[in-house]
Protein backbone atom coordinates (compact mmCIF):
# COMPACT_ATOMS: atom_id res chain seq x y z
CA UNK A 1 0.00 0.00 0.00
CA UNK A 2 0.67 3.82 -0.83
CA UNK A 3 0.83 6.20 2.05
CA UNK A 4 1.82 9.34 3.27
CA UNK A 5 1.74 12.21 0.24
CA UNK A 6 1.40 9.64 -2.81
CA UNK A 7 -1.77 8.82 -1.73
CA UNK A 8 -3.50 12.13 -1.41
CA UNK A 9 -2.23 13.03 -4.47
CA UNK A 10 -3.59 10.00 -6.12
CA UNK A 11 -6.70 10.17 -4.00
CA UNK A 12 -7.14 13.65 -5.53
CA UNK A 13 -6.08 12.79 -9.51
CA UNK A 14 -9.01 10.17 -9.01
CA UNK A 15 -12.06 12.24 -7.77
CA UNK A 16 -10.78 15.19 -10.18
CA UNK A 17 -10.79 12.91 -13.59
CA UNK A 18 -14.52 11.47 -11.94
CA UNK A 19 -15.91 14.60 -11.77
CA UNK A 20 -14.44 15.74 -15.32
CA UNK A 21 -16.28 12.84 -16.70
CA UNK A 22 -19.36 13.17 -14.97
CA UNK A 23 -19.82 16.97 -15.69
CA UNK A 24 -19.23 15.97 -19.48
CA UNK A 25 -22.11 13.35 -19.35
CA UNK A 26 -24.35 16.05 -17.49
CA UNK A 27 -24.12 18.73 -19.99
CA UNK A 28 -24.54 16.15 -23.03
CA UNK A 29 -27.90 15.26 -21.07
CA UNK A 30 -28.70 19.39 -20.36
CA UNK A 31 -27.61 20.13 -24.09
CA UNK A 32 -29.51 16.78 -25.77
CA UNK A 33 -33.11 18.52 -26.02
CA UNK A 34 -32.14 21.57 -27.56
CA UNK A 35 -30.16 19.40 -29.83
CA UNK A 36 -33.20 18.08 -30.53
CA UNK A 37 -35.11 20.60 -31.37
CA UNK A 38 -32.80 22.50 -33.66
CA UNK A 39 -32.43 19.23 -35.88
CA UNK A 40 -36.33 18.58 -35.87
CA UNK A 41 -36.89 22.28 -37.04
CA UNK A 42 -34.61 21.51 -39.83
CA UNK A 43 -35.76 18.97 -40.79
CA UNK A 44 -39.08 20.62 -40.70
CA UNK A 45 -37.73 23.21 -43.16
CA UNK A 46 -36.83 20.76 -45.93
CA UNK A 47 -40.41 19.52 -45.92
CA UNK A 48 -41.52 23.13 -46.42
CA UNK A 49 -39.52 23.54 -48.75
CA UNK A 50 -41.26 20.55 -50.88
CA UNK A 51 -44.09 20.97 -50.36
CA UNK A 52 -44.37 24.70 -51.53
CA UNK A 53 -42.63 25.48 -53.51
CA UNK A 54 -46.09 26.48 -56.00
CA UNK A 55 -46.48 29.28 -53.15
CA UNK A 56 -43.20 31.99 -52.91
CA UNK A 57 -44.68 34.02 -51.02
CA UNK A 58 -46.12 31.50 -47.95
CA UNK A 59 -42.78 29.76 -48.67
CA UNK A 60 -40.62 32.93 -47.79
CA UNK A 61 -42.61 33.54 -44.98
CA UNK A 62 -42.63 30.52 -43.23
CA UNK A 63 -39.10 30.04 -44.01
CA UNK A 64 -38.90 33.65 -41.88
CA UNK A 65 -40.32 31.81 -39.32
CA UNK A 66 -38.09 29.10 -39.31
CA UNK A 67 -34.97 30.88 -39.48
CA UNK A 68 -35.71 32.71 -36.37
CA UNK A 69 -37.16 29.87 -34.49
CA UNK A 70 -33.52 28.44 -35.46
CA UNK A 71 -31.99 31.57 -34.04
CA UNK A 72 -33.91 31.53 -31.05
CA UNK A 73 -33.15 27.64 -30.48
CA UNK A 74 -29.18 29.08 -31.26
CA UNK A 75 -29.47 31.34 -28.31
CA UNK A 76 -31.24 29.46 -26.36
CA UNK A 77 -28.66 26.75 -26.67
CA UNK A 78 -25.61 29.42 -26.01
CA UNK A 79 -27.76 30.01 -22.47
CA UNK A 80 -27.93 26.78 -21.65
CA UNK A 81 -24.22 25.91 -22.37
CA UNK A 82 -23.26 29.15 -20.42
CA UNK A 83 -25.23 28.41 -17.25
CA UNK A 84 -24.00 24.55 -17.39
CA UNK A 85 -20.34 25.76 -17.66
CA UNK A 86 -20.56 28.34 -14.95
CA UNK A 87 -22.42 25.72 -12.89
CA UNK A 88 -20.10 23.30 -13.38
CA UNK A 89 -17.01 25.62 -12.62
CA UNK A 90 -18.85 26.74 -9.12
CA UNK A 91 -19.45 22.57 -8.35
CA UNK A 92 -15.47 21.93 -9.52
CA UNK A 93 -14.43 25.21 -7.40
CA UNK A 94 -16.82 23.55 -4.82
CA UNK A 95 -15.55 19.40 -4.57
CA UNK A 96 -11.64 20.89 -5.42
CA UNK A 97 -12.23 22.88 -2.02
CA UNK A 98 -13.69 20.07 -0.12
CA UNK A 99 -11.52 17.37 -1.04
CA UNK A 100 -8.61 19.40 -0.30
CA UNK A 101 -10.42 20.31 3.38
CA UNK A 102 -11.17 16.39 3.77
CA UNK A 103 -7.61 15.77 3.24
CA UNK A 104 -5.83 18.22 5.81
CA UNK A 105 -8.49 16.88 8.09
CA UNK A 106 -7.45 13.50 7.80
CA UNK A 107 -3.47 13.96 8.03
CA UNK A 108 -4.03 16.18 11.41
CA UNK A 109 -6.89 14.31 13.02
CA UNK A 110 -6.72 10.76 11.98
CA UNK A 111 -5.15 8.34 9.70
CA UNK A 112 -6.55 6.74 6.54
CA UNK A 113 -7.66 3.56 7.80
CA UNK A 114 -5.20 0.33 6.18
CA UNK A 115 -7.79 -1.67 4.24
CA UNK A 116 -5.52 -3.72 1.62
CA UNK A 117 -5.26 -6.81 3.04
CA UNK A 118 -3.23 -8.65 0.95
CA UNK A 119 -0.10 -10.79 0.96
CA UNK A 120 2.68 -9.67 2.17
CA UNK A 121 5.31 -10.40 -0.90
CA UNK A 122 8.42 -11.00 -0.01
CA UNK A 123 12.03 -10.47 -2.42
CA UNK A 124 15.04 -12.11 -0.96
CA UNK A 125 17.63 -9.31 -0.74
CA UNK A 126 15.64 -6.69 -1.99
CA UNK A 127 16.27 -4.40 1.21
CA UNK A 128 19.99 -5.67 1.22
CA UNK A 129 20.71 -4.47 -2.11
CA UNK A 130 18.84 -1.07 -1.60
CA UNK A 131 20.56 -0.17 1.63
CA UNK A 132 24.15 -1.15 -0.20
CA UNK A 133 23.25 1.87 -1.85
CA UNK A 134 22.22 3.98 0.93
CA UNK A 135 24.19 3.63 3.73
CA UNK A 136 28.09 3.93 3.44
CA UNK A 137 29.73 0.83 4.32
CA UNK A 138 26.51 -1.21 4.51
CA UNK A 139 27.13 -4.56 5.46
CA UNK A 140 24.78 -7.77 7.30
CA UNK A 141 27.81 -9.42 8.62
CA UNK A 142 27.43 -8.38 11.51
CA UNK A 143 26.21 -9.71 15.30
CA UNK A 144 22.88 -8.54 16.69
CA UNK A 145 23.40 -8.48 20.19
CA UNK A 146 26.42 -8.20 22.92
CA UNK A 147 27.94 -11.97 23.67
CA UNK A 148 30.44 -13.24 26.52
CA UNK A 149 32.92 -14.22 23.98
CA UNK A 150 33.23 -10.10 22.51
CA UNK A 151 35.02 -9.59 26.09
CA UNK A 152 36.08 -12.92 27.63
CA UNK A 153 39.90 -13.66 25.87
CA UNK A 154 40.37 -10.30 24.57
CA UNK A 155 38.47 -6.97 25.09
CA UNK A 156 37.15 -5.33 22.13
CA UNK A 157 38.76 -2.40 21.22
CA UNK A 158 35.60 0.29 20.77
CA UNK A 159 36.75 3.89 20.04
CA UNK A 160 33.30 4.83 21.48
CA UNK A 161 31.52 5.46 25.12
CA UNK A 162 28.09 4.23 25.64
CA UNK A 163 25.84 4.75 23.30
CA UNK A 164 28.37 3.99 20.63
CA UNK A 165 30.37 1.93 22.03
CA UNK A 166 31.49 -0.34 24.99
CA UNK A 167 34.90 1.77 25.79
CA UNK A 168 35.19 1.50 29.49
CA UNK A 169 32.65 -1.01 30.35
CA UNK A 170 34.12 -3.97 29.43
CA UNK A 171 34.07 -5.75 32.68
CA UNK A 172 30.69 -4.51 33.66
CA UNK A 173 29.30 -6.08 30.36
CA UNK A 174 31.04 -9.42 30.58
CA UNK A 175 28.80 -9.72 34.52
CA UNK A 176 25.72 -8.82 32.69
CA UNK A 177 26.11 -11.42 29.65
CA UNK A 178 27.14 -14.45 32.26
CA UNK A 179 24.02 -14.06 33.50
CA UNK A 180 21.53 -14.14 30.35
CA UNK A 181 22.33 -17.35 28.76
CA UNK A 182 21.44 -17.00 24.93
CA UNK A 183 22.63 -14.25 22.67
CA UNK A 184 21.39 -14.87 19.10
CA UNK A 185 18.44 -14.74 17.60
CA UNK A 186 16.08 -18.27 17.47
CA UNK A 187 16.44 -20.20 15.19
CA UNK A 188 13.06 -20.03 13.95
CA UNK A 189 13.56 -16.40 13.32
CA UNK A 190 17.04 -16.46 12.09
CA UNK A 191 16.46 -19.77 9.71
CA UNK A 192 13.82 -17.85 7.63
CA UNK A 193 14.91 -17.61 3.87
CA UNK A 194 13.05 -14.18 3.66
CA UNK A 195 11.52 -12.07 6.32
CA UNK A 196 9.16 -9.78 6.73
CA UNK A 197 9.66 -6.83 9.49
CA UNK A 198 7.74 -4.38 10.55
CA UNK A 199 8.28 -1.81 13.01
CA UNK A 200 5.55 -0.41 14.95
CA UNK A 201 6.19 3.00 16.16
CA UNK A 202 4.15 4.46 19.06
CA UNK A 203 2.02 7.44 17.12
CA UNK A 204 -0.66 8.95 17.40
CA UNK A 205 -1.90 7.98 14.03
CA UNK A 206 -2.00 4.56 14.52
CA UNK A 207 -5.39 5.46 16.25
CA UNK A 208 -8.30 3.85 14.36
CA UNK A 209 -5.95 2.82 11.64
CA UNK A 210 -7.49 -0.84 11.73
CA UNK A 211 -3.96 -2.02 11.08
CA UNK A 212 -4.15 -4.96 13.94
CA UNK A 213 -4.72 -7.75 11.80
CA UNK A 214 -2.43 -7.18 8.91
CA UNK A 215 0.71 -6.30 11.31
CA UNK A 216 0.09 -9.95 12.69
CA UNK A 217 1.14 -11.24 9.65
CA UNK A 218 4.84 -9.93 9.46
CA UNK A 219 7.32 -12.71 10.55
CA UNK A 220 8.86 -9.74 12.92
CA UNK A 221 7.09 -7.39 15.06
CA UNK A 222 9.26 -5.08 16.69
CA UNK A 223 7.94 -2.75 19.19
CA UNK A 224 8.96 0.13 21.10
CA UNK A 225 9.30 0.70 24.91
CA UNK A 226 6.40 0.32 27.12
CA UNK A 227 4.12 0.91 24.11
CA UNK A 228 0.71 -1.47 25.23
CA UNK A 229 -1.09 -3.72 23.13
CA UNK A 230 -3.93 -4.64 25.31
CA UNK A 231 -7.11 -2.57 24.59
CA UNK A 232 -5.20 -1.24 21.22
CA UNK A 233 -5.23 -4.58 19.46
CA UNK A 234 -7.71 -3.60 16.56
CA UNK A 235 -5.09 -1.05 15.47
CA UNK A 236 -1.50 -2.53 16.45
CA UNK A 237 -2.16 -6.27 16.76
CA UNK A 238 -0.71 -8.65 19.05
CA UNK A 239 1.98 -9.70 18.06
CA UNK A 240 5.25 -8.74 19.61
CA UNK A 241 8.45 -10.71 18.15
CA UNK A 242 11.07 -7.95 19.87
CA UNK A 243 10.67 -5.04 21.76
CA UNK A 244 13.36 -2.20 21.76
CA UNK A 245 13.75 -0.63 25.32
CA UNK A 246 15.20 0.62 28.49
CA UNK A 247 15.15 0.53 32.18
CA UNK A 248 12.68 3.84 32.15
CA UNK A 249 10.34 2.38 29.21
CA UNK A 250 10.44 -1.11 31.14
CA UNK A 251 7.53 -0.17 33.70
CA UNK A 252 4.98 -2.51 32.51
CA UNK A 253 3.19 -5.99 32.59
CA UNK A 254 5.38 -8.65 30.55
CA UNK A 255 2.93 -11.10 31.10
CA UNK A 256 -0.35 -8.96 29.05
CA UNK A 257 2.03 -6.65 26.78
CA UNK A 258 4.20 -9.45 25.25
CA UNK A 259 4.33 -12.99 23.84
CA UNK A 260 5.72 -15.66 25.91
CA UNK A 261 8.52 -15.52 23.60
CA UNK A 262 9.39 -12.04 22.77
CA UNK A 263 12.80 -11.16 23.17
CA UNK A 264 13.29 -8.13 24.98
CA UNK A 265 16.41 -5.83 23.72
CA UNK A 266 18.30 -3.73 25.97
CA UNK A 267 19.07 -0.24 24.33
CA UNK A 268 21.94 0.54 26.59
CA UNK A 269 22.54 4.74 26.94
CA UNK A 270 24.63 4.79 29.90
CA UNK A 271 26.73 2.20 31.87
CA UNK A 272 23.78 2.54 34.64
CA UNK A 273 21.40 0.60 32.62
CA UNK A 274 23.43 -1.96 32.77
CA UNK A 275 23.95 -2.11 36.14
CA UNK A 276 20.44 -1.80 36.44
CA UNK A 277 19.79 -5.29 34.42
CA UNK A 278 22.06 -6.60 36.59
CA UNK A 279 20.43 -6.42 39.83
CA UNK A 280 16.98 -6.98 38.89
CA UNK A 281 17.96 -10.48 36.75
CA UNK A 282 19.85 -11.80 39.17
CA UNK A 283 17.95 -10.00 42.30
CA UNK A 284 20.83 -8.19 43.93
CA UNK A 285 20.66 -4.94 45.73
CA UNK A 286 17.98 -2.41 43.42
CA UNK A 287 20.33 0.57 42.77
CA UNK A 288 19.27 4.04 43.62
CA UNK A 289 17.09 5.76 40.85
CA UNK A 290 19.98 8.94 40.47
CA UNK A 291 21.15 9.22 37.34
CA UNK A 292 17.89 7.68 35.57
CA UNK A 293 15.79 10.65 33.65
CA UNK A 294 12.63 8.31 35.02
CA UNK A 295 12.47 6.04 38.21
CA UNK A 296 12.91 2.59 36.74
CA UNK A 297 10.95 -0.54 37.69
CA UNK A 298 12.45 -2.50 40.51
CA UNK A 299 11.09 -5.95 39.15
CA UNK A 300 11.88 -7.19 35.78
CA UNK A 301 9.96 -10.66 35.42
CA UNK A 302 10.94 -11.49 32.27
CA UNK A 303 12.55 -15.18 31.74
CA UNK A 304 16.47 -14.78 31.22
CA UNK A 305 16.90 -16.81 28.28
CA UNK A 306 14.52 -13.60 26.52
CA UNK A 307 16.84 -10.87 27.30
CA UNK A 308 19.29 -9.37 24.60
CA UNK A 309 21.56 -6.24 24.54
CA UNK A 310 21.67 -4.65 21.71
CA UNK A 311 25.09 -4.19 19.57
CA UNK A 312 26.00 -0.31 19.62
CA UNK A 313 26.95 -0.81 15.83
CA UNK A 314 23.43 -0.07 14.79
CA UNK A 315 23.76 2.76 17.54
CA UNK A 316 26.51 3.69 15.37
CA UNK A 317 24.96 3.19 11.79
CA UNK A 318 22.03 5.62 12.97
CA UNK A 319 23.64 8.40 14.75
CA UNK A 320 26.60 8.48 12.09
CA UNK A 321 25.65 7.61 8.55
CA UNK A 322 21.55 7.63 8.49
CA UNK A 323 21.28 11.15 10.74
CA UNK A 324 25.21 12.22 10.04
CA UNK A 325 25.80 13.44 13.45
CA UNK A 326 28.57 13.27 15.18
CA UNK A 327 28.97 10.38 17.94
CA UNK A 328 31.40 12.64 20.09
CA UNK A 329 30.34 13.35 23.65
CA UNK A 330 32.17 14.82 26.72
CA UNK A 331 31.11 16.52 29.80
CA UNK A 332 30.19 19.51 27.72
CA UNK A 333 29.02 17.69 24.76
CA UNK A 334 25.79 15.73 24.55
CA UNK A 335 26.42 13.55 21.61
CA UNK A 336 22.72 13.70 19.22
CA UNK A 337 20.99 10.21 20.22
CA UNK A 338 18.35 8.74 17.72
CA UNK A 339 15.05 7.67 19.10
CA UNK A 340 14.19 3.74 19.79
CA UNK A 341 12.08 3.70 16.87
CA UNK A 342 14.97 4.83 13.79
CA UNK A 343 17.24 2.86 15.82
CA UNK A 344 14.87 -0.05 15.50
CA UNK A 345 14.59 0.50 11.65
CA UNK A 346 18.41 0.79 11.16
CA UNK A 347 18.14 -2.79 12.76
CA UNK A 348 15.74 -4.48 10.41
CA UNK A 349 17.36 -3.09 7.31
CA UNK A 350 20.13 -4.96 9.02
CA UNK A 351 17.92 -8.08 9.38
CA UNK A 352 15.04 -8.24 7.17
CA UNK A 353 14.20 -8.52 3.29
CA UNK A 354 10.95 -6.26 3.82
CA UNK A 355 10.84 -3.69 6.22
CA UNK A 356 7.77 -1.65 6.81
CA UNK A 357 6.98 0.81 9.61
CA UNK A 358 3.67 1.91 11.20
CA UNK A 359 2.89 4.87 14.01
CA UNK A 360 6.26 7.23 12.77
CA UNK A 361 5.40 11.03 12.61
CA UNK A 362 5.11 13.56 14.81
CA UNK A 363 2.55 16.60 14.70
CA UNK A 364 3.63 19.66 13.57
CA UNK A 365 6.61 21.42 15.91
CA UNK A 366 4.21 24.81 16.37
CA UNK A 367 1.11 21.42 17.62
CA UNK A 368 0.90 21.06 21.29
CA UNK A 369 -2.28 19.86 21.48
CA UNK A 370 -2.36 16.42 19.03
CA UNK A 371 -1.00 13.77 21.26
CA UNK A 372 2.01 12.08 19.82
CA UNK A 373 1.42 8.34 21.16
CA UNK A 374 -1.67 6.84 20.54
CA UNK A 375 -1.93 5.34 24.08
CA UNK A 376 -1.26 8.85 26.28
CA UNK A 377 -2.07 12.18 26.02
CA UNK A 378 1.10 13.84 26.40
CA UNK A 379 2.37 16.31 23.61
CA UNK A 380 5.64 17.70 21.94
CA UNK A 381 6.06 19.71 25.40
CA UNK A 382 7.17 16.71 26.93
CA UNK A 383 10.30 16.27 24.40
CA UNK A 384 11.46 19.35 24.67
CA UNK A 385 14.48 18.37 26.93
CA UNK A 386 15.10 15.29 24.76
CA UNK A 387 18.45 14.87 22.92
CA UNK A 388 16.24 13.63 20.24
CA UNK A 389 16.70 16.07 16.59
CA UNK A 390 12.80 14.61 15.71
CA UNK A 391 13.31 17.13 12.35
CA UNK A 392 16.45 15.51 11.28
CA UNK A 393 14.90 11.88 12.04
CA UNK A 394 11.38 12.80 10.04
CA UNK A 395 13.82 13.95 7.00
CA UNK A 396 15.91 10.88 7.21
CA UNK A 397 12.40 8.34 7.24
CA UNK A 398 11.58 10.38 4.40
CA UNK A 399 14.66 9.75 2.34
CA UNK A 400 14.18 5.88 2.92
CA UNK A 401 10.67 6.24 2.18
CA UNK A 402 11.32 7.87 -0.99
CA UNK A 403 13.94 5.54 -2.25
CA UNK A 404 11.65 2.57 -1.85
CA UNK A 405 13.78 1.00 1.21
CA UNK A 406 11.00 0.76 3.77
CA UNK A 407 7.02 1.27 3.21
CA UNK A 408 4.48 3.08 5.27
CA UNK A 409 1.46 1.44 6.20
CA UNK A 410 0.18 4.79 8.04
CA UNK A 411 0.38 8.69 7.40
CA UNK A 412 4.06 10.14 7.70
Amino acid sequence: MTSGPGIQNTFMKERFVMFGSTFTSMAHYLLWPVHWIIDQLQRLRSDILEVFTLAPVLRSQILRCGESAIKQASVLSMVCLRGTMATGVLLFMTFSTGTLWYLTLKTHVQPMPYKDDRRIVCSPGSVEAMATAFIENYTRDHQAFLEPSNFFWVKTNSTYTLPFGTRGIEDLLLKVLTITSKYNLPPEMSSKKCKTCVVVGNGNRLQNSSLGHHINKYDVVIRLNNAPVRRYQKDVGNKTTMRFFYPESADFDHSIENNPETLMVLVPFKHLDLLWLKSVVNNEKRQPAKGFWKKPPIMFNVKVDNIRILHPYFMQVTTGKLLNASMIQSSKIIAQKPTSGLLAITFALHFCDVVHIAGFGYPELTNNRTPIHYYEKATLHAMVMSDHNISQETRTIKRLLDYGIIKNLTLF
